[in-house]
């Protein structure tokens, strides 16, 4: 015996349920609602700092997508939304930093008829802008379970991969720099950053 499940009639209850009590935020610049909740259980930092989502099915989300909520929160879709007929279902990493990148350059001289045509005329550390991401300290039990993380690594920062982060950046968080010292973009959408301290 075969039973036909009312699949647009679930499917309309659940786009009105996230109208009627969804939290209101953008998905990747585009306006919609969206349900959330804590974690059942929390393992890391990371678990502690996420939300479970409900999205409806008619938005594109992805891992690394951004979502930014009315209150200024700002989350990253850590997660892959999974399908499960009606709607979508992800994990959120809520931000906690909003970082200023700054990168080392050289600017030269490129006017052919300058007396001082090829040499440089400024270098420096030149501001790329501010990043949102997920910061945490890494401690000794971090990277006893983490055989990934560095030696010398003191925080790990998680934004998505349009960050445009390279090697050897400087990250400044709480008027502090740090040195990018790996990136780990194996994970798509998102990038994993290793930072170390800058020695004055």
């Amino acid at each position: 015996m075969a039973f036909d499940l009312p699949i647009d009639d679930v499917t309309s209850y659940v786009e009105e349920l996230l109208v009627q009590i969804g939290k209101v935020c953008t998905i990747d610049g585009v306006a919609t609602k969206i349900m959330i909740s804590d974690l059942q259980r929390a393992f890391s930092n990371i678990d502690e700092n996420s939300k479970q989502a409900v999205v409806s099915k008619k938005i594109a989300v992805d891992k690394g997508s951004i979502i930014n909520f009315a209150d200024g929160t700002v989350g990253l879709a850590y997660t892959i939304p999974n399908d499960d007929i009606v709607s979508l279902s992800m994990k959120i990493l809520m931000c906690n930093a909003n970082v200023e990148i700054l990168r080392y350059e050289e600017v030269f001289d490129e006017d052919p008829a300058s007396s001082t045509f090829g040499d440089i005329l400024n270098e420096g550390e030149i501001s790329k802008g501010f990043v949102n991401g997920f910061i945490e300290r890494l401690t000794a039990r971090e990277k006893q379970y983490d055989v990934g993380l560095l030696h010398e690594s003191v925080l790990r920062f998680i934004s998505d991969i349009s960050a445009n982060i390279q090697m050897d950046d400087i990250v400044v968080f709480k008027k502090k720099k740090y040195r990018v010292i790996d990136i780990d973009e194996i994970t798509e959408g998102l990038c994993v950053i290793q930072l170390a301290s800058v020695r004055s």
